[in-house]
C-alpha cells in the first residue's frame, strides 16, 4: 500500500504556506510495506525562524491526519539511534522552493 498521487499532491499543497523546509515519508509507507492499519510516518524539517509556537506543529499534525484520513506520526527531531534508519529509507515528499 502506498500514498496515492492525490494524497501526495494534497500534502504538498498543504505544506506550501507552513513553516516547513522539507517533509520526508519514512517507515512502512516508504518501504512499500504498509497495509490498511499502518500509520503514516513523516519527518518534518521545521523553519525555526518562521514557526511561532509549538501549537503550530500540533495543528499541522492534526490537519494532516484529517487530510489523509489516517493516523500520522510527525517527527521533527530524532534520536541519534533512530536517525540513521530514517535516513536510509526516507523519501522527500515536499521541499520549499
Amino acid at each position: 500500500m502506498q500514498l496515492t498521487k492525490q494524497q501526495l499532491s494534497s500534502l504538498k499543497l498543504f505544506f506550501t504556506d507552513k513553516p516547513v523546509k522539507k517533509v520526508y515519508l519514512f517507515g512502512s509507507y516508504a518501504r512499500g510495506e504498509a497495509d490498511e492499519n499502518s500509520d503514516v510516518d513523516l519527518y518534518v524539517e521545521l523553519d525555526a525562524a518562521k514557526i511561532e509556537t509549538a501549537w503550530e506543529f500540533f495543528d499541522m499534525w492534526e490537519n494532516v491526519q484529517q487530510l489523509l484520513n489516517k493516523k500520522v506520526d510527525f517527527a521533527s527531531k530524532l534520536s541519534k539511534y533512530i536517525q540513521p534508519k530514517v535516513d536510509a529509507e526516507k523519501i522527500l515528499i515536499y521541499e520549499r522552493e
